[in-house]
This record gives C-alpha cells, sequence and structure tokens, in this order.
C-alpha cells in the first residue's frame, strides 16, 4: 500500500477515501469525505510496520489531548482509525500550503514575518502548557490557511513524534521522507539523545524558523549532510544582521537566544520569546538568562559529551543517508 493507491475508492468506517494526496515509504495522506457529513478530511496512515493496539491506543490518547487544545494554530487530529491493523489519522482539511513553500513564493517583509511567527508561537505555547512536545517543528510540519482573508498558520502532528519514537519509528518528517530538510531544525541534544528531549528543543526549532522566514533560507545550508549536521551541532550559521538587511535589535535578540546550542542557555519557553518579540525597539533587554530558569521545563542532564554526541550524529547521518539521496538545500 506504501505510495500507491490501494485506499483509493474504499469506505473505512465513516470514511470514503477519495485520492491519495501525497505517499511515502512510511506513511501515505489521502483526501477522504465523511459519508454523513459530507465534510472533507485528510487521513494520515501510517505504514511501516506500525500494528497493534498498543499503538493504536497510544495515537489515540495523543488525539484526545490535541482534540482539547482547540486553538487557532494547532491542527489537531480528529478521529483515530484502524486500517487492517495500520493506524490512521484524521484531521480537518484545508486548502494550504506548507509554511517552506509560502516563504519560496512570498518572501515575507520584516513585519509579515514577525506576526506569522507571533501566532506560530502562541499555538506552541498552549501545547506546551498541555505537556505535548512537537519534536520535529519545520517548515513543513507548518502550514499556512487562509482565513476570513488572512493568511493563518496551523502547526500538524503535535504529540505524533513522542509517539512514533516510542517505537522506533523515527520523526514525521522521516516518515514523509524529508528528514534532510528537518536535520536543518534539530536541537544539538536531539541529534546526540533523541529520547532525551524537552520543550526546550521545540525552542531552538523555533529560532531556525524564525531566521528562514526572515532570511527567506535556512540557517544552516550544505550539500553535504555529515558538514550540515556538524554546523547544527555547533551553531555555525549566519549572523542575523547580515542575512536579513534592517531587522530589529530585539529579533537578533530574539533569534540567538533560541538558537543557542546549549539549552540551559537557550530561551525557556514560548512566553519568554513573545516577550522579546513584543519589545518596543531600542528597550532594554529584560535579563532572561539565569532569572528564569524557575520557568524552565524540568531539569534534564546536560547533553552528552562531544565523544557520545558524535556518535548520535553519525547514527543520524546512517539514517539519513539510507533514507534519501544527498541534495543542497534550498
Amino acid at each position: 500500500m506504501s505510495g500507491s493507491t490501494g485506499l483509493v475508492g474504499r469506505e473505512i468506517e465513516r470514511y470514503e477515501v477519495v485520492e491519495l494526496l501525497r505517499g511515502g515509504d512510511r506513511a501515505a495522506e489521502y483526501r477522504v469525505r465523511h459519508t454523513t457529513l459530507n465534510s472533507e478530511h485528510t487521513l494520515k496512515v501510517i505504514q511501516a510496520g506500525v500494528r497493534g493496539g498498543q499503538m493504536l491506543e497510544r495515537l489515540r490518547q495523543q488525539g484526545e489531548v490535541q482534540a482539547q487544545l482547540r486553538h487557532e494554530n494547532i491542527l489537531p487530529v480528529t478521529d483515530i482509525l484502524d486500517i487492517d491493523g495500520q493506524p490512521g489519522l484524521i484531521v480537518k482539511r484545508f486548502e494550504s500550503v506548507t509554511l517552506r513553500a509560502w516563504i519560496k513564493s512570498e518572501e515575507p517583509d520584516i513585519p509579515t514575518a514577525l506576526a506569522v511567527f507571533e501566532d506560530i508561537l502562541s499555538g506552541v505555547r498552549v501545547a506546551h502548557r498541555a505537556g505535548l512536545v512537537h519534536r520535529d517543528l519545520t517548515p513543513d510540519s507548518i502550514v499556512m490557511v487562509r482565513s476570513e482573508g488572512r493568511l493563518v498558520p496551523k502547526i500538524a502532528d503535535f504529540g505524533l513524534v513522542k509517539v512514533l519514537g516510542s517505537a522506533g519509528l523515527g520523526t514525521a518528517s522521516d516518515l514523509m521522507g524529508s528528514s534532510i530538510h528537518g536535520s536543518c531544525y534539530v536541537s544539538p541534544e536531539q541529534l546526540a539523545d533523541p529520547s532525551n528531549v524537552d520543550a526546550r528543543t521545540d525552542m531552538h526549532a523555533l529560532g531556525c524558523i524564525l531566521f528562514h522566514m526572515l532570511a527567506h533560507q535556512p540557517p544552516y545550508r550544505d550539500d553535504h549532510v555529515i558538514r550540515l549536521l556538524d554546523k547544527v551541532n555547533n551553531g555555525t550559521y549566519p549572523d542575523p544582521e547580515v542575512a536579513v538587511p534592517g531587522i530589529p535589535a530585539h529579533v537578533v535578540e530574539l533569534i540567538r537566544g533560541l538558537m543557542a546550542t546549549a539549552r540551559d542557555e537557550r530561551l525557556p519557553d514560548c512566553d519568554v520569546a513573545l516577550h522579546y518579540l513584543r519589545k518596543q525597539p531600542g528597550t532594554a533587554s529584560a535579563g532572561w538568562a539565569r532569572d528564569t530558569t524557575a520557568d524552565a521545563p524540568a531539569a534534564v542532564e546536560p547533553a552528552a559529551a562531544p565523544p557520545t554526541m558524535m556518535i548520535g550524529v553519525a547514527v543520524v547521518v546512517v539514517a539519513i543517508v539510507a533514507g534519501v539521496a544527498l541534495f543542497a538545500m534550498g
């Protein structure tokens, strides 16, 4: 069934499968229609050996948490299906483009990019307060939806990555074959040990996304995956003041605070990030460092020493090279 139209035409529980939207080795997305309500939805079918009631129950629990969030900037799972023993996730369908595609086509100016980023931050803040960590935030896991005359960013797959990771299936980006792109947004501690992360790994990804939105290119770029991951690990990215002419000083502070390679030196949560984002140009910094550690996520062990981290990077490299061909980041 992987990458095929095998489900098209089938009626699965309350849904008729209309067409294949995109396929991958480990997941496929379909447009489906609710047979009673005549409403359209997207069905994501996770394949790759994900079978059994335990996995379905885990996904159902995550879907229940998401459904309760009810936030404009989060795209929640609304139903869980059992498709021949494989889990299927139903989400509300919108006519949309990914944030990556929107950045490429629109090249947003600074005020537009900051307004969209504030919406994204607001959605992540609500999810974090509910105990959900995304772990795979990229411009591909955020879609831009037109609503009432304006574009609204919506974050997909909250909670999904944790469940997939517990089954040894990697990230949502891995599922859809975009792991090279996703590598540009992963935190150094996630490279070292994907199981030992907290909400601050999302904060790092948010910094990378903000840089991308403002500079119209990812912060980490290289046509060689090992060099690319080395840049991520060392925090080697262009100076925002050079990459984005006219960028306000407080936004430079925000990017650098979010993209700090050591998570204990990173902006700890979305409330602090929103404070920086909403600062008036020219005002003094409120000084988050060390003063807000009480607001940071629960204490975790420091990132692994360099030899261990390089082992983690090597594992990621092997997984990526095995899954996709190397290509230059655009």
